[in-house]
């Protein structure tokens, strides 16, 4: 499954969440909203799609882009045909929720980092600000009146509110953004048939055929619960481990060799 957005196993998941009927994520179009400078304190939801959308910009399975649909050669880069290789084996599964919210936890990890100290700043600014108001009101130079007791609330409630998202607040709200898109988009919900061959894989996905050769790949990401060919810096193939089952380590010795004969990296994440 193809999440370039969410990867599953054999599964890509691209971005703009359309729902199209295939089997790549494009995380320039997952299914939340960009993550964006937060200047501004915004709803748990919103902040948290708006995160998602950016980091994670990678299409779901069965999402592809036009130039992607159409079959690649079978000519590698050797001029090799894949006619003289075997399939090594295939895999059919589909892509579980909660693989689906660890690929975007994933793909947003980098952005949340920088997020969470830009945040945590101006917080902290904010609380200053707060309680240099809240002196100069005590100290009577201030007045003291209903709508500059407000106004004080207020200052409070944003500064320890950007202090903590992250820490009380944003993994539930992207739980909940991410479990409402996987609900809404129907392939997602696909049968996902890859075949494995030892210079490429074909996906079948509702009727439509992808092949993938391992030299155009960028690279590899390996977590917890997921192996994730990376078709491009925001586009990968997701495979949930979970879904590999007899084949679990037929899977690691074809990463293994992939990273070895064509020289791509394998990063653990």
């Amino acid at each position: 499954m193809e999440t370039s957005g969410p990867f599953g196993p054999g599964q890509e998941r691209r971005r703009p969440m359309q729902e199209q009927e295939n089997s790549r994520q494009d995380v320039a179009e997952a299914p939340a909203k960009d993550v964006q400078e937060q200047t501004n304190i915004l709803s748990e939801q919103d902040q948290t799609a708006q995160i998602a959308q950016e980091e994670t910009a990678q299409t779901p399975v069965g999402e592809k882009e036009p130039d992607t649909l159409a079959k690649q050669t079978d000519e590698t880069a050797d001029g090799e045909t894949a006619s003289t290789h075997e399939k090594l084996f295939t895999l059919k599964f589909h892509l579980p929720l909660d693989d689906y919210i660890e690929f975007y936890r994933v793909m947003t990890a980098d952005s949340i980092v920088k997020n969470k100290k830009r945040m945590t700043i101006m917080g902290a600014i904010v609380v200053l600000i707060g309680l240099f108001l809240l002196g100069t009101t005590i100290a009577g130079i201030n007045p003291m009146t209903p709508v500059s007791m407000i106004l004080l609330l207020m200052v409070f409630f944003l500064g320890f509110r950007s202090l903590f998202y992250y820490k009380l607040f944003y993994d539930k709200a992207l739980i909940r953004a991410v479990t409402k898109e996987y609900k809404k988009l129907n392939y997602l919900h696909a049968e996902m048939v890859v075949d494995f061959y030892p210079n490429k894989c074909v996906e079948h996905v509702n009727e439509q055929r992808v092949e993938t050769y391992w030299h155009t790949i960028h690279s590899i990401r390996v977590s917890a619960g997921l192996y994730m060919i990376m078709l491009a810096e925001r586009r990968c193939l997701l495979i949930p481990k979970s879904q590999a089952g007899e084949h679990r380590d037929d899977m690691e010795a074809l990463i293994n060799s992939i990273c070895e004969n064509f020289e791509k990296t394998r990063y653990d994440v």
